[in-house]
């Protein structure tokens, strides 16, 4: 019997009550168990790394195909809109710009936006006029909008001292807005590929993913939006990889120690939840998180260090290059084509995931075994709740300068770093797919846990 066995001693120095997680006997059940699936797993799958050496290969050609596709020239529909206006408007057009120019410089900044704003809505592609309009939303602050503005002059401007004027400007502004953030997830299925990768009964079932395009952040009037969650850009994840199909168990966890002995230095316990609070405790671990676990629970009170020291073991045990997955890989796969704040919905609802008011038996209370709810359409399980996953990613505060090519950001403050999803404890708007968790890489704690990621 599994139960939260989070608590109080009667003694004043006991403390949390601690329990043993599981049976001493439940490594040796789920390793029986495992091998057998395993076994019949590998029957069915005889030629997984000869169809992933073909998916690389088709997967390649699909990226080059998309990136070769004809598009429409930037501010095409901006181009559009001026030439349908009339003689009448672009007439009165000019004259708004004109004006607006006076106003800028006598100084009456208002007023010059007010009679710029006037003239874009009929004319938008006067490369003038957004410079002018850009710097009067600078003047006032905001600087989301100056940069947009800026953005179009640069394009729209030519060679012409306005055009120069706003590249300057843009040094000091956040990146302009990316054009394709509106376009709908782009995914490169290769018909017939390999969609499992399995390399042994007690390494962590994976899931092939296809290439893609996605959008990655929040949009700003997505409920619940963190600042560090933008600006919205383009990521091209244009290679296939393999992704766990559920976060790295307790009984994965466990082959691994029991393999290497691995004991980090820095092991000085975990913080595990009273019912009120979270404090530190020297007795707690993986082993010890404050509440019974099912070997298919996520382990948790793992950190950075002990997440990547298990890849790196995973790599060389297997021959392949396992690893943790990158901020904007995981939110690729946690996505899975979708564009809402959950995978499901722009709600949390009610029993799609263990977090705290996500309605499940396990909110607020401990980990639930993986699987415990529906997967996502990638076929990934607790990408939302559960346990945090941490990522590769340095911590960076916002996405200006961020890879777009699906690699992890090596930048920044790396002694902090960056993990997703949300866990049984948190609120349910931090398991959107959005959100971003800023934590010191040697932290422990029942929250975090971790995924790997198998690069081909």
């Amino acid at each position: 019997m599994y139960k939260n066995c989070i608590g109080f001693g009667f003694v004043a120095l006991a403390g949390i009550v601690f329990c043993a997680s599981t049976r001493a006997d439940d490594q040796s059940d789920w390793l029986k168990a495992r091998q057998a699936e395993y076994a019949t797993w590998a029957a069915a799958h005889p030629n997984v790394e000869a169809q992933i050496a073909d998916l690389k290969g088709k997967t390649q050609a699909l990226v080059d195909a998309y990136k070769a596709r004809p598009k429409p020239p930037r501010y095409a529909d901006l181009t559009a809109r001026s030439n349908a206006a009339s003689p009448a408007d672009k007439q009165t057009a000019q004259k708004a710009f004109a004006v607006g120019f006076t106003l800028w410089q006598s100084g009456d900044f208002p007023s010059a936006e007010a009679a710029f704003k006037q003239g874009l809505d009929l004319d938008p592609t006067n490369g003038m006029a957004n410079f002018y309009y850009g710097d009067c939303l600078q003047r006032r602050g905001d600087k989301a909008g100056a940069a947009e503005y800026m953005g179009r002059a640069v394009f729209l401007g030519g060679q012409s001292a306005e055009a120069f004027k706003a590249q300057t400007a843009l040094a000091n502004l956040p990146a302009p807005p990316d054009p394709d953030v509106a376009a709908p997830p782009a995914i490169f299925h290769v018909p017939g590929a390999a969609t499992e990768a399995w390399d042994g009964p007690d390494t962590p079932q994976m899931v092939v993913i296809p290439a893609g395009e996605y959008t990655m952040g929040s949009p700003a009037s997505e409920p619940n939006r963190q600042d560090n969650e933008g600006p919205q850009h383009r990521v091209t994840v244009g290679y296939s990889l393999a992704v766990g199909k559920f976060d790295v168990t307790r009984a994965e966890y466990a082959a691994f120690v029991a393999a290497t002995g691995y004991k980090p230095k820095d092991d000085d316990g975990c913080y595990v939840y009273d019912g009120k609070q979270f404090n530190k405790s020297s007795r707690a671990s993986w082993q010890r998180p404050g509440f019974d676990q099912t070997p298919k629970d996520p382990v948790v009170c793992v950190n950075y260090g002990d997440a990547s020291a298990y890849a790196a073991w995973l790599s060389q045990k297997t021959g392949h290059a396992y690893r943790l997955l990158s901020e904007s890989e995981w939110e690729y796969a946690a996505r899975a084509g979708t564009t809402t704040a959950y995978w499901w919905d722009n709600d949390a609802g009610k029993g799609n995931a263990n977090c705290d008011g996500c309605g499940s038996q396990w909110d607020n209370k401990q980990t639930s075994p993986s699987g415990s709810f529906q997967a996502n359409p990638f076929g990934l399980y607790d990408m939302n709740g559960n346990a945090w996953q941490w990522t590769a990613d340095c911590l960076n505060n916002s996405y200006n300068g961020a890879p777009k090519d699906g690699s992890a950001w090596g930048s920044g403050d790396c002694d902090d770093r960056v993990q997703r999803g949300g866990s049984w404890g948190s609120n349910s708007r931090l398991a959107r797919a959005a959100y971003r968790l800023r934590y010191s890489d040697y932290v422990r704690d029942s929250y975090y846990g971790f995924r790997v990621a198998r690069t081909f």
